[in-house]
């Protein structure tokens, strides 16, 4: 997956990313909810990359940002970067 980040259609489309380490694994219920998101359609503001991550992210652990609607997504994740026990990565 990170290898994939690094090198989005042979730029480096993502510079980093956040981490945040949570007591249980979720495995199953996050490849559900990926599963789910991935024909759920698109909307701008309420079903876009972001929230769809989110989505994905709040089976791990309930962060305080809530589920990445109406928020542009740099906004979203640098509010995120802030938030205790969560680290910010550079590739």
């Amino acid at each position: 997956m990170i290898a994939a980040c690094k090198a989005h259609s042979g730029a480096s489309y993502y510079t980093r990313y956040r981490c945040k380490f949570t007591q249980d694994s979720a495995v199953g219920a996050a490849s559900n909810a990926a599963n789910l998101t991935k024909h759920n359609g698109y909307n701008g503001l309420f079903n876009n990359c972001l929230t769809k991550a989110a989505n994905i992210l709040n089976i791990y652990w309930t962060g305080p940002l809530g589920l990445g609607w109406a928020i542009p997504p740099d906004n979203y994740f640098n509010a995120l970067g802030k938030v205790a026990g969560v680290r910010i990565v550079n590739f």
